[in-house]
């Protein structure tokens, strides 16, 4: 089993355009700081999924600088992005992580990295249901490159071909799914740790600054963070309000 991490980046966001550009923690963007977070906690092989559009020429940038690879392919058929990106990197397994969350939870991502190669996709979930579906914005999910092979062979609809693992778990008749149920300390649908819009940069830019001065650099998990936001109850009452605004 070939473990890889792709990571799913564009520059061409409806609601905040570039937003993965925008200098978040110092000089640094969200996608930098993802990258520094992930090389900190493991060596598995990175490799960026973006565009072929010429906007996207910076995250390749992004890329080369920070020495991880990167694949271009199509943006609006992302399904058969990571499926070209896994060939071309002999990946058989691979661990998906969204440009848009810069507190993604490295010690989760390990742990989906050691699970059993048998199973076609492994998530976390919360009331059962995998957490990409929430607004969390901590954790990532693993796929078989054999699992999304079998969903390009069953469909055609546009919504499964844009959002990659849709299929799955819509279809789990299909496929031998894992779901590791988050415990109840963290459980909360409430909290919105995913970057959509300028409300949602503006208190995660605050949240990113504070947690990583407190823990002196890049080693944070999410319980620092959940128990950053409840000692600062207004970061919850503004992210229930973005969480109304923005209902996936």
């Amino acid at each position: 089993m070939n473990n890889g991490i792709i990571i799913q980046a564009r520059t061409n966001s409806s609601r905040l355009p570039g937003k993965i550009l925008l200098p978040f923690y110092k000089d640094e963007n969200i996608l930098e700081l993802i990258i520094k977070r992930i090389k900190y906690a493991t060596d598995i092989p990175i490799v960026i999924a973006t565009t072929q559009k010429e906007s996207d020429n910076s995250i390749v940038k992004i890329a080369k600088n920070m020495k991880v690879n990167f694949f271009r392919g199509n943006e609006e058929n992302v399904l058969a992005r990571f499926i070209d990106c896994a060939k071309q990197y002999n990946f058989s397994s691979i661990i998906r992580i969204c440009s848009d969350n810069p507190f993604i939870d490295t010690e989760d991502l390990l742990y989906l990295s050691k699970q059993n190669s048998s199973y076609d996709y492994i998530c976390f979930s919360i009331n059962k249901q995998p957490t990409i579906t929430s607004h969390t914005g901590f954790w990532a999910e693993k796929i078989s490159l054999n699992a999304l092979l079998k969903i390009q062979k069953n469909t055609t609809n546009k919504i499964y071909l844009e959002h990659v693992t849709n299929y799955i778990y819509e279809h789990p008749e299909m496929f031998n799914i894992k779901k590791n149920e988050i415990s109840e300390t963290i459980k909360t649908n409430q909290v919105r740790l995913t970057l959509d819009t300028k409300e949602d940069f503006i208190i995660l830019k605050e949240i990113f600054e504070k947690i990583y001065k407190k823990k002196n650099g890049y080693n944070f998990t999410k319980y620092d963070v959940l128990n950053h936001i409840e000692k600062n109850p207004i970061y919850l009452e503004k992210m229930k309000e973005n969480i109304k605004k923005n209902e996936k």
